[in-house]
């Protein structure tokens, strides 16, 4: 992950249109920004609104340059991409059949906090879910003729080492 560049100026519209005025005396003493629908007033918000573009511009230029020195090394953006994630079915509780989960069946991650927007996904093959539970985990080393079985705690999301422990051959 690369590190972003600073911006050159962060200043937002109103802040230069504040600065603007504190520095105004100095430079047109016989002007007086007294009220907001007067010309010069018209003048340096417009002034500010122009301004405020010409710095997103100057701020973006970090961007446009490293972008230039990559197609100098000849070192292409890679394209655009979706993105992936394991997600789990369950069933309705008591269901006894074998359910299918179509391809590109839409499914929803929700806000978190207001930090981020509810996210999209779409499933890319056909699933299928069932009500079957797992009763056994075992692991098998053919060309050891061992056999292990493990703790039935996989039910809780737990960890454990597969081709491990006792062997029940």
């Amino acid at each position: 992950m690369r590190i972003l560049p600073p911006n050159i100026d962060d200043r937002s519209v109103e802040q230069i249109v504040q600065r603007a005025k504190t520095l105004a005396p100095f430079y047109t003493p016989e002007w007086k920004p007294t009220f907001e629908k007067e010309p010069g007033t018209a003048l340096l918000n417009i002034f500010a609104y122009l301004l405020d573009n010409v710095l997103s511009r100057f701020n973006r230029a970090a961007d446009k340059n490293f972008l230039a020195f990559l197609d100098m090394l000849d070192m292409a953006l890679l394209p655009a991409r979706s993105a992936r994630v394991p997600v789990t079915f369950q069933l309705a509780e008591g269901a006894l059949q074998n359910m299918l989960i179509p391809s590109g069946t839409q499914l929803s991650a929700a806000a978190k906090d207001n930090v981020r927007e509810e996210l999209t996904f779409e499933t890319e093959k056909n699933v299928l879910a069932t009500p079957a539970r797992l009763q056994r985990v075992l692991s098998i080393v053919p060309g050891e003729d061992k056999i292990f079985e493990h703790p039935t705690s996989f039910d809780e999301n737990k960890p454990f080492q597969p081709f491990t422990g006792a062997n029940v051959q």
